[in-house]
This record gives structure tokens, sequence and C-alpha cells, in this order.
């Protein structure tokens, strides 16, 4: 039997790892961030909403079916926190797993949600025995479209509204 726990991911410019309180700042700054939160489902959060994600995601399990885990994205080289990845495991099929992710604005266009996604699927893949990994975004974000599209995704619907 796999273990669904979570190990962290290092790329050569990155780490996916646990989120730790040290992290809140830049939590904060980027998820509050108008243009970062554009097409995501959120306009703003605060800070006591952000440190009650880390403490849940600090003693979370990865890959629960039907749960949420929310991933640090972190650079190598000084561990500050640039963005965040979200892995749901489906709860009829926990080996589907849908992926979302989130960086902080200036780090946009140097690849480096390209970098993560391709570890983080191989991890999946190998490590986590995921079956399918699927990805939902808004047909208007051309970028995330092209980011999901460059790393092997393809399209399989186009929904003309959001449910739920």
């Amino acid at each position: 039997m796999v273990t669904r726990s979570f190990i962290r991911v290092e790329t050569p410019r990155l780490i996916l790892r646990h989120f730790a309180l040290d992290d809140l700042p830049a939590l904060v700054a980027y998820r509050n961030d108008p243009e970062v939160a554009y097409f995501q489902g959120w306009d703003s959060i605060t800070a006591e909403q952000c440190r009650l994600l880390i403490e849940e995601m600090s003693t979370a399990q990865p890959m629960q079916p039907g749960t949420w885990f929310q991933l640090a994205v972190a650079l190598r080289d000084s561990d500050t926190v640039i963005g965040d990845f979200g892995l749901h495991a489906d709860a009829t099929d926990p080996q589907q797993v849908e992926v979302g992710f989130t960086l902080a604005r200036t780090y946009w266009g140097r690849g480096l949600a390209r970098e993560a996604l391709l570890h983080l699927f191989a991890h999946l893949f190998a490590v986590m025995q995921t079956r399918r990994i699927i990805a939902i975004t808004d047909v208007l974000n051309s970028r995330s479209v092209a980011l999901l599209e460059r790393v092997g995704m393809r399209r399989e619907g186009h929904f003309c509204r959001a449910s739920g």
C-alpha cells in the first residue's frame, strides 16, 4: 500500500513543501494582489485567515479524498514563499487529482510554474500513484491555459458557467 503523505518536491529553482508560520507575510501579500486574485475564487484574504490556513495545512495529510491540500512554493536558494499549489484528490476516485496554482505576480513569466508543475506531476505519478491529473481554469485566463498546454495537458471540456 502506498502512503499518501507528502514529501517535499525539489526542482532546480524551487521547493514545494508544507507551509510554515514564517510564510505568513508572503502568503498575505500575494493572495491580496488584485491581479493574482483576478481568476481565482477569492477577492481578498485577511492575515488571520492565512494564519488559519497555514496551521490547518501544517497538520493536514495531503491526498485525502475530497479535500484540498495547499503546498507552499518557495525559492530554493532563499526558502522565500512565492506562491502555492493546491491538490485535490477526487472523493470518488482518489487516484484522480485536481491541481491549482498561484504565484506572486513578480514571479510570472519566468517558467517557475511550469518547472514546479512538471516536477509535481512526476511526483504524483511516480510516488503517489496518481492515475490522472486535471486542472480547471477560466478560458479567459490565457496564461494559465498556455501553461497547462506546455506541461502536456489537453482541453477536454469547456463550461459555459461554473458550477456550485
